[in-house]
């Protein structure tokens, strides 16, 4: 699940990249190209997330390695370059991180238990959270500063969903059983959230819940396909997409996407390579996605990276 995560939110850095200027596609010649980034030498250094308010204004996340002990590492970008930034003095990863703004941003992640801090424009600090032994948050989407919903799973392997009011975080209830894990999330307002993951200890599919600003509910998923949902994109409340992987013997790592209309979750075809996955996904409008993740050209070829628009 933490590694699912990770790659979950490592790849959402290529959807506001890739979608940072909607021109027609006639018109674009886009290219990727490696900025440096600061690391500590003689540790494992890893950014599993990040959010941009602006062109000028990023935060990446994720964690510091040395001698098996890790902590929260934090980068910032100020248009030109990355710098290193001075994270809480925890023990833990951060996994997740929203930014509403250059001065609001809210991260999430496992340490003991479920990690939150939150940046103010100068200095980021550690948030309490409740008390959640060994339970982890991987996923945050915020509306504002004072308006975040975080996600992953309790000590008890289920559901685990937690509300940010801009002073404190607090659990709230999730209809959902054990080894119901929730991986992602996307909030468009205070009355509309879609959460997604996996339910199920051997057989697994596709697990979904919906906020209408009262309570969770669980959402069908289509035809209960065996697999698994990593990640989602809202726009609206009658449009989402989201992205994952089909798991069993007949369609091993064949790709999954769904589309929610604001009534039902519907399966989208999608360009299928041999084997691969879908880990993120990130949309501008209902009909303008972009979903990252990877794929082997065979089977004893190595993972090679996958976007699809």
């Amino acid at each position: 699940m933490r590694r699912a995560a990770a790659r979950v939110v490592i790849v959402l850095l290529t959807g506001l990249v890739l979608l940072g200027v909607l021109v027609p596609v006639s018109a674009q010649a886009l290219s990727w190209a490696i900025v440096p980034s600061p690391s500590i030498k003689g540790e494992d250094n890893e950014l599993v997330a990040v959010s941009c308010a602006s062109a000028g204004f990023c935060e990446a996340v994720g964690g510091l390695t040395a001698k098996h002990v890790t902590s929260p590492l934090i980068e910032s970008w100020n248009g030109k370059r990355w710098t290193m930034t001075k994270a809480p003095d925890v023990s833990g990863q951060l996994d997740a991180v929203d930014c509403t703004s250059a001065t609001a941003c809210v991260a999430v992640g496992f340490g003991i238990g479920p990690l939150a801090a939150r940046w103010n424009g100068t200095r980021w600090s550690s948030v309490p959270t409740p008390a959640e032994p060994n339970g982890e948050l991987v996923g945050v989407s915020c509306t504002s500063a004072s308006a975040c919903t975080a996600v992953g799973e309790d000590n008890s392997h289920r559901p685990l969903i937690e509300s940010w009011n801009g002073t404190r975080w607090s659990v709230v209830p999730s209809p959902g059983g054990t080894f119901d894990l929730l991986a992602g999330v996307s909030c468009v307002s205070p009355t509309f959230c879609a959460a997604v993951g996996l339910a199920g200890q051997s057989q697994l599919e596709p697990f979904i819940e919906s906020w209408n600003g009262t309570r969770w509910s669980i959402v069908p998923s289509p035809r209960k396909p065996t697999g698994s949902l990593a990640g989602v994109s809202c726009v609206s409340a009658t449009s989402c997409t989201a992205v994952g992987t089909y798991l069993g013997p007949k369609v091993n790592g064949k790709l999954l996407a769904e589309s929610w209309n604001g009534t039902r979750w519907t399966i989208t075809p999608t360009p299928t390579p041999r084997s691969g996955e879908l880990n993120g996904v990130s949309c501008l409008s209902a009909t303008r996605c972009t979903a990252a993740g990877d794929y082997r050209p065979s089977s004893a070829s190595p993972l090679r990276t996958l976007i699809e628009s």
